[in-house]
């Protein structure tokens, strides 16, 4: 009986052009063989290709009994037969008593639900050594295959729990990182609305001509104003606190004052004038009993 701690094994794979080799001693990692001097040994459909190989690999390895105390994995391509009829003739022929046949589509298909990979698993044409040595092999004989699932299944746990506790740590970082930006998002949009209602007050204060102005031209450009409209209506509409203090009784300016503060209307910018005129027009809306002087109906019109 021959001792665990003394096994020697040998994969073998026969692929659509190439013959690929690698060996285990005592269940250690698996290590390329090179063939004739090569990574790979292109056997070009010959039968003898096989043969070639064994007879290569026992010279290197010095095995005094060929294969009789070597345990021979033989992967073949589907498509291979003749070269898997001849693989075992010369099997028989190096005195190996432990070989299996395994077809590669199988064995790779395994490896891929293992691996959890897609179809794209491996070219044959480009091979990839470490690929085979690392995923493929471990699986070839019953003892390697459970070990390499248990390490497999322990790998998956371990990347299952880091990536559990990974997306833990993004979610509440997400969750912390939404609700800090909604906290900012709230208060730029207080301090916009604020903006808003300060531009919007000075604008209107821009907009409204001052009261001094008024008190000064709308006893003049309305006959008898001040008998129309109350000093607080006109705060009001201006956006003042304190309404004027009118002497009462009230007496309208006699025409020279008319005359006068017509002649120092006409002397304000265009601006200052329509700001004034503006107010007089929504005056008239709401108090339709105000006349126009006649001194300034020739200047600005009836404000109709």
């Amino acid at each position: 009986m021959i001792e665990k701690m003394n096994t020697k094994s040998l994969g073998i794979f026969i692929f659509a052009e190439k013959i690929v080799a690698f060996q285990s001693e005592n269940l250690q990692p698996w290590t390329l063989l090179h063939i004739k001097g090569g990574e790979f040994y292109s056997h070009q459909d010959h039968l003898s290709s096989f043969d070639i190989v064994l007879e290569d690999i026992s010279d290197n390895l010095n095995l005094k009994e060929k294969l009789a105390n070597v345990k021979v994995s033989v992967i073949y391509q589907q498509g291979k037969d003749d070269l898997i009829v001849d693989s075992i003739k010369s099997l028989v022929a190096y005195q190996c008593s432990f070989w299996q046949i395994i077809n590669w589509e199988s064995i790779s298909q395994y490896a891929r639900q293992i691996l959890e990979l897609d179809n794209q698993f491996f070219d044959t044409k480009t091979i990839d050594y470490q690929l085979l040595q690392d995923h493929i092999l471990p699986l070839v004989w019953h003892e390697n295959s459970i070990e390499h699932q248990q390490q497999a299944l322990a790998t998956l746990r371990q990347e299952k729990h880091e990536l559990e506790h990974q997306l833990a740590l993004m979610h509440s970082d997400a969750e912390q990182a939404l609700a800090q930006q909604v906290t900012q998002l709230e208060n730029e949009k207080n301090q916009l609305q604020q903006q808003i209602m300060e531009t919007r007050s000075n604008l209107q204060r821009l907009q409204q001509p001052d009261l001094e102005s008024l008190l000064a031209y709308l006893p003049v450009i309305f006959k008898d104003f001040w008998n129309v409209v109350r000093p607080d209506e006109l705060s009001v509409i201006v956006g003042v606190l304190n309404p004027p203090t009118i002497p009462s009784p009230y007496h309208s300016p006699n025409l020279s004052t008319v005359q006068q503060k017509k002649r120092q209307f006409m002397a304000l910018s265009e601006t200052s004038q329509n700001k004034i005129l503006d107010l007089c027009r929504e005056l008239v809306t709401h108090h339709s009993i105000l006349k126009v002087h006649q001194e300034f109906k020739v200047l600005i019109g009836a404000l109709d």
